[in-house]
């Protein structure tokens, strides 16, 4: 799934950077994109990237892609619950439930573009400067 965005660029002070905080999302990794150049991947936390190096002055187009699984392609469907411990060829002959079994794929929470004064990686810090998505 590819969720894009433009938006202008923010002046940035010296030792100043602009990143990306994705606070929550499914798939099995996500890749972020600034003005079509890769800006990073990343499989497990922090879902954090530094796009200061890719940004250009005025507008910048933003590329979020979720990289998703063949869970809900393949399955198993019929499990008692939607995420199993392990997978084999056993969970896709039982049937424990009626109801096809999905699982979440995409963004769950919108995404933040931030000011931070500490550079990379990042702290939470109150002064940061939350830019709206």
């Amino acid at each position: 799934i590819l969720y894009e965005r433009e938006f202008l660029a923010p002046q940035l002070s010296i030792g100043q950077h602009l990143r990306l905080s994705l606070p929550d999302y499914r798939g099995t990794a996500v890749k972020v994109y600034l003005n079509d150049q890769p800006v990073g991947i990343r499989a497990w936390e922090p879902y954090t990237f530094d796009l200061t190096e890719k940004l250009q002055p005025g507008r910048n187009r933003l590329g979020i892609e979720i990289l998703g699984s063949r869970r809900n392609s393949h399955g198993p469907f019929y499990t008692e619950k939607p995420w199993c411990r392990w997978v084999g060829p056993g969970q896709f002959l039982e049937t424990e439930s009626e109801r096809r079994q999905l699982v979440p794929c995409g963004m769950l929470q919108q995404p933040q573009l931030e000011i931070a004064e500490d550079g990379f990686p990042y702290s939470p810090c109150q002064d940061d400067e939350v830019i709206p998505f």
